[in-house]
């Protein structure tokens, strides 16, 4: 399956170059996501650094800069487990279905 006809059929076929898409599209979602996440913080941290000084509530240790560091980290799992999720869905099904057509 690594002959170079195999491989031309592969990229100009339909279902490739709406994987390719899809992905694409996803790809770019998420990433965008996260830097605007990351872009906030750090814009917080240099033109507003008395907001992530603040504590969560009076008294209390934690301060909205700890609560938001936090934050980005959980979304940056989340948007791996996102992704993850469907790579191993939608991806890997229209890759399987792509493949099975080209071997025909």
């Amino acid at each position: 399956m690594d002959s170079p006809d195999v491989t031309e059929r592969i990229s100009q076929h339909m279902l490739f170059k709406e994987l390719v898409t899809r992905r694409a599209k996803v790809v770019r979602l998420l990433m965008s996501v996260g830097l605007i996440a990351n872009f906030v913080l750090i814009a917080l941290v240099a033109f507003f650094p008395q907001i992530l000084r603040m504590p969560v509530e009076p008294g209390e240790a934690t301060t909205i800069g700890v609560v938001l560091a936090v934050g980005i980290i959980v979304l940056g799992w989340a948007i791996t487990w996102i992704y993850v999720y469907m790579a191993n869905g939608t991806f890997d099904r229209l890759s399987a279905v792509l493949v099975n057509e080209v071997a025909r």
